[in-house]
Parts: structure tokens; C-alpha cells; sequence
């Protein structure tokens, strides 16, 4: 065989082998696309729903949205229609995942836990803490944000009640509490004065409840200097075991919110509804 055919020869087997090894790869390639997802949607993250998404789910009569230390759950409600609360101040609430959707049991059901409570809760059955609990008033209901508002109210400046525990104060008496706040309050009342705004604040002791629990009870309204009315307050400080200072207070925010609340008195209603657990 000639030098020129041998180089031929060799020029063909070459090309073969370069086709050969081009068409394993192609079929290989192929190959894997087959394990690819048709539907990329599919690999995507799902994403989180809100969770009155996830309540339209479930029996209203049986769960409810409430706030709790700042953040909405779905709780359990019993056959009282309240929420379940343990005797460690632990609340019932739907489990939820990462993206709020309601976690199920093999039988179909929502699965639940128990959650702490760090602040007072406040739900369809009022204000509950591990010490006491403060029903709502005929009128009132309890609101997501935590607080309890009167029904008949303007929604821009409803009238509210609300519980603030002030957990930083605890190791001072309710007596230096209250010289520390008034001092603060004071200030206040100067900047007020300077705006020509009119200050009224009256102050003074009280028992409440059937437990006769010693408390201040404070009184302030502020009308500006064409004599609208921008504050109304009553605020009830108390304290309880443990140096643990709360203020139960009642707000209001313009005449025509306050023209709403009519002849509810507010130390009265706090007389009545207040019980130690």
C-alpha cells in the first residue's frame, strides 16, 4: 500500500472516531434531559400565603386570627367559643409552616400546639395574664392589634383598651414607677404648654376590684389651641406578685370618638371585670 492511501485511511478513521465520540455525547445529552422537570414551576418555592389565607380554610366558629406578642396566630377556640388556654398560661394554636399553611394530621385534621405566652393576651375572652383576667364590656370586642375597642366608634379613632405590662420597671416599687413616669408625664405637659395647648390631668389612689388592689388612677385630656380635642386618657396603675407594673388604660383621640363612649366609666367597668385567676 502506498504512502498516500495509508494517510488516507488514517484521515477516515480519524473522522469516524471524532463522529462516533459527538454522537455519544448528543445521545448522553439527550439522556438527561429526560431527568429535567417539564414543568420548571414546579422546582420553584413556594410562596408564603397570609394567614387570613390560611383561616378561610378552617371553621370560624372554631378557630379565630388573634395577635399574640406581636404576631398573628390561628387559635383554637372551645366549645365556649374562647381560646384554650393551660394553667401554664399556654395558649392552643394551629401549626403552621414556613409558609403558613395550615399542617395536617393522617386523619385530615389541623395539628396543634401550645404556645407561651410572654404578654398579656387578648382574645374573644378578654384580657388573660397568668395572674388575671379582665372580660370585655357589653359593646366592646376584642381587636387583632391587642386591644379592646368599642364597636360604635369611628374605625379612624376608635376608642380602645388596652394592657401594657412594663416588665423594665420590676425592680422598682409602684411608688417609684410612678415618680419616674410623672416625671416623663411633666415634660410632656411643658412641650404641650408651649404649643398653647390646654393640659387638664388629675391623679389620685384607688382599690379595685373584688381583690381591693391598691392603685393610681390618672386622668388626662389635651384640647389644642383651637380647642379640639387630641388626647383623652384614664390609666389605672397597678401592681401585682412579683413587682410585675401594668397599666390598664382607656383612649381617645377626638371629640367625635369620645362623644361615643358616652357614660362609660371606665374605673367602674375595670371594678367589675377584673378577677384573679
Amino acid at each position: 500500500m502506498s504512502k498516500s492511501k495509508k494517510i488516507i485511511i488514517a484521515v477516515i478513521c480519524a473522522v469516524v472516531v471524532i463522529a462516533v465520540a459527538v454522537a455519544v455525547a448528543i445521545f448522553a445529552g439527550n439522556n438527561n434531559d429526560e431527568y429535567t422537570p417539564e414543568n420548571p414551576s414546579t422546582t420553584e418555592t413556594q410562596k408564603p400565603i397570609t394567614i387570613a389565607d390560611a383561616m378561610k380554610q378552617l371553621d370560624s366558629s372554631k378557630y379565630a386570627i388573634q395577635m399574640i406578642d406581636g404576631k398573628a396566630v390561628i387559635v383554637v377556640l372551645g366549645a365556649d367559643g374562647k381560646a384554650i388556654i393551660n394553667d401554664k398560661n399556654q395558649i392552643q394554636i394551629v401549626v403552621l409552616d414556613e409558609n403558613n399553611n395550615i399542617v395536617y394530621d393522617k386523619n385530615g385534621n389541623p395539628q396543634t400546639t401550645w404556645l407561651d405566652m410572654k404578654t398579656p393576651y387578648v382574645g374573644v375572652d378578654g384580657i388573660v395574664t397568668p395572674e388575671f383576667k379582665i372580660s370585655i364590656p357589653t359593646g366592646w370586642q376584642s381587636h387583632p392589634s391587642g386591644k379592646l375597642v368599642k364597636t360604635d366608634t369611628p374605625k379612624t379613632n376608635m376608642i380602645m383598651c388596652t394592657l401594657i405590662q412594663h416588665e423594665k420597671y420590676d425592680d422598682m416599687s409602684l411608688a417609684e414607677f410612678l415618680k419616674t413616669h410623672g416625671e416623663n408625664q411633666k415634660k410632656s405637659h411643658a412641650n404641650y404648654d408651649r404649643l398653647g395647648f390646654k393640659v387638664q390631668f388629675e391623679q389620685k389612689n384607688i382599690t379595685f376590684s373584688d381583690a381591693k388592689i391598691p392603685a393610681v388612677y390618672c386622668k388626662e385630656v389635651i384640647h389644642n389651641k383651637n380647642g379640639g380635642l387630641t388626647n383623652y386618657s384614664e390609666v389605672i396603675y397597678f401592681e401585682m406578685d412579683g413587682n410585675k407594673k401594668y397599666r390598664f388604660e382607656l383612649v381617645s383621640a377626638d371629640d367625635e370618638s369620645l362623644k361615643a363612649l358616652g357614660d362609660f366609666n371606665f374605673v367602674d367597668y375595670a371594678n367589675k371585670n377584673f378577677k384573679l385567676v
